[in-house]
Formats: C-alpha cells, sequence, structure tokens
C-alpha cells in the first residue's frame, strides 16, 4: 500500500487535530535545531581536537619519536570516525529538520487554506536537500568501506590450519 502523501493527510484532519499536529512540528523543529547546533559545535571541537593531534604527529616525527607519532596517529584515526559519525549524524539531523518544517509550513498552509499538490511539495524541496540526503545515505553503506580494509586486517589475523580429515 501507498503512503498518503502529507498533504492529503493533513487536509483530511480536523481544524483541532491540525493544530495540533503543528505544534508537535513545531516542538519537533526545535528538538532538531538544538540537535543540529549541538552537533556543528561537537564538529568544531573534533576539527580543533584533530589540528591539535596532527601537529603533534609533525612535532614527533620532526623529533624522530616514532613511537608517539604512531600513538597520535591512531588517535587521529579514532578522531577521524568520530568526525564520520557526527557527519552522518548531521546529515539526517537536517534531513529531519526540514521534514519537520516541511510539515509545519504545509499544515500551516492548510490551516489558511492553502491547495497542496506533488508537483507544489515537490517544488518546496531545494535541490541541495536532495543530492545531501542522497549522497548521506550512499556514504552510510559501511559494507563498502570495511571490505577495503578486509585485506589488510587479514594479514594480521592467524592463520586457520586446514583439517587433514
Amino acid at each position: 500500500m501507498a503512503k498518503v502523501p502529507i498533504y492529503e493527510k493533513l487536509g483530511k484532519m480536523s481544524t483541532k487535530k491540525l493544530s495540533a499536529e503543528v505544534g508537535k512540528r513545531q516542538i519537533n523543529l526545535e528538538r532538531f535545531e538544538f540537535a543540529t547546533s549541538d552537533t556543528i559545535r561537537s564538529l568544531s571541537k573534533l576539527e580543533n581536537e584533530i589540528k591539535r593531534v596532527e601537529k603533534r604527529i609533525v612535532n614527533s616525527l620532526e623529533k624522530d619519536n616514532t613511537a608517539e607519532a604512531l600513538s597520535d596517529i591512531l588517535q587521529l584515526r579514532v578522531l577521524r570516525v568520530e568526525e564520520m559519525v557526527e557527519l552522518s549524524g548531521l546529515s539526517i539531523l537536517r534531513a529531519n529538520r526540514f521534514y519537520n518544517k516541511l510539515h509545519l509550513d504545509v499544515a500551516k498552509g492548510i490551516e489558511a487554506g492553502v491547495l497542496y499538490d506533488e508537483e507544489s511539495i515537490k517544488g518546496m524541496v531545494p535541490d541541495d536537500l536532495k543530492n545531501v540526503v542522497s549522497t548521506s545515505v550512499d556514504a552510510s553503506n559501511f559494507y563498502d568501506i570495511l571490505r577495503k580494509y578486509k585485506s589488510k586486517l587479514n594479514q594480521f589475523a592467524p592463520k586457520e590450519e586446514e583439517d587433514e580429515s
């Protein structure tokens, strides 16, 4: 069964339910805006930490302190993974924030008597958001990322002895 478009779903609601939907979406939108701001702050802190560790790596290498440099490189890898996670989360937050904003705008429009159709809704979605969401989904395919490292990691795994029975 196909999903009912939001303009049809909202258009069938009573005035009271539509008003409640507007309130609910407004609260959700504020939550997603706060979470987005929080994630951006977290990314900023991560960027600063990454720059600090990169400088430490360079200093360690200049002093021929290989052990310290390797330790910092491993820490940098962890920070980069955290950065990827935060960026993925940010993409999801932005998509959810947009969805709630769209829902809110359509609900307020219906309250004001605006009629919507599929084309008018499509026109409300910016092209850059369509691109961000599609690349975000592609980027979250971790199996391809892990496959690239599988052969490298296999060299460190103990070799299994074959059964001669």
